[in-house]
């Protein structure tokens, strides 16, 4: 472990924009020739058949096609195509698979149109689809709005589409999008839809407005986050960042104060064991405390003062510290351990 306690100058790399441009191809299961109305081709596990996407077996799916303006068969709410997740004759859920192109540490969305089918079963029937992006995976669970018990007068009822969303963290270059279904012996599965993959861009996350001190916001941050604090003097309240993330003063270093008691015994910020990504600090006072503790990714200080501190800026920097960035930064009266303070 190297240990440091000045300032480093080191450029941080930029990233590329894709908020709101879907990743997936052909995300509305386009494709093929359309044949009578309410029809459907049984595609087995491997299939290729629809553009872009892989039935990832054993089981299969049925790739659904609409007839504009049919009475029960304009079921698509989206072009003219839709797959039911669990194949025919009855059998257990099957399943769609696309792999992307992904950046370690971004955020992304999947999200997708989805229906209980109705088929065989009676209404209020539970259906569950899992929805799995790379090593994680949420189970969604829909009512069937219509069934083999239903005396409506219309066999079924597609207007209640549900949008269902999960978000997940990349940890490879490339990640697998894939929806499965849970219903078992069924004919009638999880129809799907509308599908999109998107990256989630930074959010804005305001203290005291939207949470009550700076380790709610952390804690609730994604990576790329902005932590805004107003104008004022903060409680010394530490805690320990894993991941990329902004902490700013919403006006400039002396109206966002934190400030101790003289003898804090843990640092304000810590990029400690596990951290990556860039860590930025700007327009904030820090005062009589222990200032900030760096071992691991990088770290970027604009505009801030540290004053009175036992301890400014105290780098250790283990094998995952990429360095650090020191921008019009103000040090007054910092001691240290026997090491000059910058």
């Amino acid at each position: 472990m190297n240990r440091m306690a000045i300032g480093l100058v080191v450029a941080a790399a930029s990233t590329s924009m894709s908020y709101g441009q879907n990743l997936l191809q052909n995300g509305g299961l386009e494709g093929g020739t359309a044949a009578t109305c309410g029809g459907f081709l049984t595609l087995g596990g491997g299939s290729t058949a629809i553009p872009n996407w892989v039935v990832a077996g054993p089981r299969s799916v049925d790739w659904v096609w609409s007839y504009a303006s049919g009475t029960c068969c304009d079921m698509s709410p989206e072009g003219t195509r839709t797959v039911d997740l669990n194949g025919s004759p009855a059998q257990d859920g099957g399943a769609l698979q696309q792999t992307i192109a992904t950046v370690v540490g971004k955020r992304y969305r999947v999200s997708v149109l989805a229906l209980a089918n109705g088929c065989c079963a009676p209404v209020g029937t539970s259906k569950t689809m899992r929805i799995t992006t790379g090593s994680t995976s949420s189970d969604h669970t829909l009512t069937t709005l219509w069934g083999s018990s239903s005396t409506s007068g219309v066999e079924c009822d597609w207007s209640q589409w549900t949008r269902i969303e999960r978000e997940w963290v990349a940890t490879t270059e490339t990640t697998s999008i894939e929806l499965r279904s849970l219903v078992l012996n069924n004919a009638g599965g999880i129809l799907v839809d509308d599908i999109s993959v998107t990256e989630v861009g930074p959010r804005d996350l305001l203290v005291p407005s939207q949470y009550a001190t700076l380790p709610e916001a952390v804690a609730a941050s994604h990576p790329n986050d902005r932590v805004v604090l107003s104008a004022g003097t903060y409680p010394w309240t530490p805690v320990a960042i894993t991941h990329s993330l902004t902490i700013q003063g919403s006006i400039g270093a002396m109206s966002t104060r934190f400030v101790g008691s003289g003898n804090e015994t843990s640092p304000l910020l810590e990029c400690a064991s596990g951290s990556t990504g860039t860590v930025t600090l700007r327009d904030i006072y820090v005062g009589s405390g222990r200032g900030v503790h760096v071992t691991n990714g990088s770290l970027v200080a604009e505009r801030c003062m540290f004053t009175d501190n036992t301890t400014a800026l105290l780098i250790e920097a283990d094998a995952s510290f990429t360095g650090a960035t020191i921008d019009r930064c103000a040090f007054v009266r910092n001691g240290g351990l026997g090491t000059a303070q910058a």
